[in-house]
């Protein structure tokens, strides 16, 4: 998941009161199209206090937005980003900016570097544990293949397809993953290892039989 760009705006004006892109967002910044998308969207709103998405006009992002009775939070975000995820970081962004600021009217754009890292953090954080997440989930189908295809005595070439394609899997985890901290690659390459203990073995096994 990743939060490019989020904005704070007061509710009655729509003046935007603080803004800044995530350093995922940074090759969006001049995507001034996309911008004028997003302050379309916003000047046509619904008043209900809560937390609405839209998709862009190219499908490839989606605006969020979060109507409050003072401000309106909203972001462009990518299409792993969830609901739950969303409103969570929503929360975070408005605790943070309340608690420093009571007039809602004015501009604070030296919030601006402070919203920033709010977002970076909340990127790292959320996109360690997904990808944590999808690699556990891969060794576990890997682990229930393998066993069914043993279990079956089916031909070896299946058996290879399969860990050719967990191979393509674990690379594109990989990939998702690369930004991630040091010591979270770390724990996460051991899994890669385990996984390539667990065919060799298997293939062993099976070559044995």
């Amino acid at each position: 998941m990743a939060i490019y760009y989020t904005q704070i705006l007061n509710s009655d004006s729509k003046k935007i009161l603080a803004g800044s892109f995530s350093l995922a967002g940074d090759p969006l910044k001049p995507n001034k199209d996309l911008l004028i998308e997003l302050k379309n969207a916003i000047s046509s709103l619904p008043s209900q206090h809560k937390v609405f998405s839209l998709h862009s006009t190219k499908k490839t992002y989606l605006f969020y937005f979060k109507v409050a009775r003072d401000m309106i939070m909203s972001s462009i975000v990518d299409s792993r980003t969830t609901d739950k995820l969303i409103t969570r970081y929503f929360g975070d962004v408005e605790k943070e900016y309340t608690s420093r600021y009571s007039e809602l009217r004015s501009p604070h754009y030296e919030f601006d570097d402070k919203l920033k890292s709010i977002t970076d953090s909340f990127n790292k954080k959320y996109n360690m544990l997904l990808g944590a997440e999808e690699l556990e989930n891969t060794h576990t189908a890997l682990v229930e293949n393998l066993d069914t295809l043993i279990n079956r005595g089916e031909n070896i070439n299946i058996l290879k397809d399969l860990a050719e394609k967990v191979n393509l899997e674990t690379r594109e985890m990989s990939r998702k993953v690369s930004q991630m901290k040091l010591n979270a690659r770390i724990e996460q390459y051991k899994v890669y290892g385990a996984i390539a203990i667990a065919i060799f073995l298997l293939l062993l096994l099976y070559f044995r039989r």
